[in-house]
């Protein structure tokens, strides 16, 4: 699987770097079965990938190169990858096999997102469909459930990816309804001249530049945070403050000192010890 992603990586680099669309028809052959989709293409040989695309998603830079929208770029594994249990690999996305045992316990509302970082499969939209159509399953016992705790911490620190995982889930209404705090800032405008996205999109981003800080791909930009991040006495303090540090945004007070209040109630939920809850109240306040 890794092998066939290298070589779509270079087939989508290689077309890219000739400049044109017109190369990008060249390289690819339609595939016969995608007409009804519109737009869609698949490499020669059949059957090791694909890529579907949308016009739309193709920006012309500098006249000479396109940029394509990579989340919409899969392999079709359909065929050699076994999915996990209860799932099922549909077009190359991940999507649920049984809906009703899926919906039967709720953490699934969760895992699902750890399968798809395990992966690296993206989410098929049937499976997001069902999970936006049961939201009211997220309850007080699912957030106050052990396992989905540390299930949701694990997602924040494990995968290598939180982002992609954050954004899905608040995208679908997932994180909102498994940390209410949170929901009360999506989509939450913030007006002055140093924020660009709403505090949401703020704060997933804020996480994702975190991850590449920790990465090392970000060294020659924030150098002396690349060395030093790696010292943390304690790593999913500093990520849980990330995610908290604009928590009480809009609330009509200190949003610091709110934020830190808010963080002394989540972060033990989040099974962090005493030290680590005071230290990201101290980080957020």
């Amino acid at each position: 699987r890794n092998h066939n992603r290298q070589i779509l990586a270079a087939l989508v680099a290689t077309t890219l770097s000739c400049g044109a669309q017109a190369q990008l028809a060249q390289n690819l052959t339609i595939h016969p079965k995608a007409l009804a989709l519109g737009n869609a293409v698949t490499a020669d040989p059949p059957g090791i990938m694909a890529i579907h695309y949308n016009p739309a998603g193709l920006t012309k830079l500098d006249g000479r190169q396109l940029e394509v929208n990579l989340m919409s770029v899969y392999l079709d594994i359909d065929a050699d990858f076994t999915a996990p249990e209860g799932y099922e690999i549909v077009h190359g996305r991940l999507s649920i096999a049984d809906e009703e045992a899926f919906l039967s316990d709720p953490i699934n509302f969760l895992r699902i997102f750890e399968h798809g970082l395990d992966t690296d499969i993206l989410i098929h939209p049937d499976a997001m469909r069902l999970i936006v159509a049961n939201l009211e399953l997220i309850t007080n016992k699912l957030r106050t459930n052990p396992e989905a705790q540390k299930l949701f911490l694990s997602l924040l620190l494990d995968y290598g990816n939180p982002e992609r995982a954050l954004r899905r889930m608040n995208e679908l209404g997932v994180l909102g309804a498994f940390i209410p705090e949170f929901q009360r800032i999506v989509c939450l405008m913030q007006f002055n001249m140093y924020h660009h996205y709403t505090v949401d999109e703020h704060t997933i981003r804020a996480i994702g530049f975190l991850n590449a800080i920790e990465k090392g791909s970000l060294s020659e930009e924030h150098p002396r945070a690349s060395r030093e991040i790696h010292r943390l006495k304690s790593r999913r303090a500093l990520f849980v403050a990330t995610l908290l540090h604009d928590i009480a945004k809009g609330r009509g007070g200190d949003h610091s000192v709110l934020g830190a209040e808010v963080a002394e109630k989540l972060c033990p939920r989040f099974g962090l010890s005493e030290e680590e809850t005071t230290l990201v109240a101290w980080m957020v306040r």
